[in-house]
């Protein structure tokens, strides 16, 4: 088996326990009305959305959470009280969706079931995971370069704030609009009963193929991120290093201009006050040393 095969395998067997886990918990929901914790939700939630294509759900908690950001140093009166804040507020993301997006998800599987996505050609009820690192690298990526510009032309950091949040829901907002695309036109006309084999064929259709390839696509974005985030740094170093020399430059060369534009009657009056009181204590020493000499002679 090649390496491209063994990939397949370990997403297969990866999506098997994945799908068997989501049955088993929608089975509860269904018979006990109790969910079971979802570790990925509650670590990645915007991740997690997108993976599973709820959109809707992703941009609204985008907008959430970069309100919060944006709310907090006005709240807080100092930064150990919005470092204590975003814990608790994160904390409460871990436990909201960790605890209930199983069944946040399985309304979503059942909304679309209704309108006959379970039957749709070439349907995948996962986003491939490539597709979500390489648009978070993408935005890493503009992120640098946007907050650079900013930097560059002294904008407050209010704005810069505002750079990651924007980012994320543009790209989410392209995903939607594709998956819309693709979907819209074939969704059936009539509502679709959901019974529990349409809930699980809808599971089964993740192709785990095209994680392999977008995984192998997200690897070589990576790389190719982290060579372009280097290279970045450095022009940011040196244009920085060459910003601080020139600057310290100016400040010598305006040193220089004043002591140039120093009167002269200064220099003379300042050599002159200088001279009259060396004068002065060369008179005192020659006072005192003949007074000691008659002193002598008496």
């Amino acid at each position: 088996m090649n390496m491209k095969g063994r990939f397949t395998r370990i997403f297969e067997l990866w999506n098997n326990r994945n799908t068997e886990y989501y049955k088993e918990s929608f089975e509860r929901l269904e018979k006990e009305n109790k969910t079971t914790f979802n570790f990925a939700a509650a670590f990645f939630p915007i991740t997690w959305m997108m993976f599973r294509k709820m959109y809707g759900w992703a941009v609204l908690l985008v907008l959430v959470t970069s309100g919060i950001h944006g709310v907090l140093p006005a709240l807080c009166q100092n930064r150990e009280e919005r470092i204590i804040s975003l814990v608790v507020f994160w904390l409460v993301l871990f436990i909201v969706f960790g605890s209930w997006g199983n069944t946040l998800y399985y309304k979503n599987i059942k909304s679309k079931i209704a309108k006959g996505y379970a039957e749709i050609t070439n349907y995948n009820p996962i986003d491939p995971i490539g597709g979500i690192v390489i648009i978070g690298v993408i935005i890493s990526i503009l992120k640098w370069i946007i907050s650079g510009i900013l930097i560059a032309a002294k904008v407050s950091s209010s704005a810069d704030d505002c750079v990651s949040p924007s980012l994320y829901v543009f790209f989410i907002a392209i995903l939607w609009a594709i998956n819309y695309k693709k979907c819209h036109a074939q969704e059936s006309a009539e509502p679709v009963e959901v019974t529990e084999e349409s809930v699980n064929k809808y599971l089964e259709r993740a192709n785990p193929k095209r994680l392999t390839v977008s995984l192998g696509v997200a690897t070589v974005a990576y790389l190719i991120s982290f060579l372009l985030l280097l290279s970045m740094m450095s022009v940011f170093a040196v244009a920085g290093m060459k910003a601080t020399g020139d600057k310290i430059k100016q400040q010598l060369d305006k040193i220089a201009e004043e002591v140039d534009k120093t009167p002269n009657n200064s220099k003379k009056s300042v050599k002159i006050r200088t001279d009259n009181k060396t004068r002065k204590q060369l008179d005192e020493t020659g006072k005192t040393n003949k007074r000691i000499i008659e002193k002598q002679k008496s």
